[in-house]
């Protein structure tokens, strides 16, 4: 996610961003929440959790160092697809929209390739997801869309400059 940016430009996202410690069984994040911010994993790692209507939550994957997670509502503030739960003591960076509007304002040149990177693990997402029998029964899958670009820059503040 981060090649379009350059290195004085991840330098920003680093000295913006936060550690935090979680617990095992601890949650991240939840289902349905808003969010504006990604997750690295430094160490620990994560179960991936998807609710459905009435049933049980589906465990989609887990994720370890080096995984990250949230990038989507980081960009476009849009509410977390799925439930992100500590397995045992996990240590993440936290990159917020704060962190990120520096960056994106100063150099909107950045917005495409990070749009292409969004759209390409959205589609990677959405066919695991259609690859889980209890998902693909029981929840319509989201396919990513074309508009991504434009709803990074509305959420940014972008589109009104």
């Amino acid at each position: 996610m981060f090649t379009p940016l350059s290195d004085e430009q991840i330098a920003i996202l680093v000295s913006g961003a936060t550690l935090q410690m979680y617990m095992g069984g601890e949650a991240l994040v939840r289902q349905g929440e808003r969010g504006e911010s990604l997750f690295v994993i430094r160490s620990g790692s994560v179960r991936i959790e998807r609710s459905h209507d009435d049933g049980p939550a589906t465990t989609m994957a887990t994720m370890g160092p080096g995984d990250f997670f949230g990038e989507m509502s980081l960009l476009t503030g849009e509410p977390r697809t799925a439930s992100i739960i500590a397995e045992d003591e996990t240590e993440v960076v936290v990159v917020g929209k704060e962190a990120f509007a520096p960056v994106l304002t100063a150099d909107t040149g950045i917005l495409p390739g990070l749009s292409a990177a969004l759209e390409a693990r959205a589609r990677n997402t959405a066919q695991r997801l259609a690859d889980l029998p209890a998902i693909r029964d029981q929840t319509k899958i989201q396919q990513p869309t074309s508009q991504l670009l434009r709803r990074i820059g509305h959420f940014f503040g972008l589109d009104e400059q």
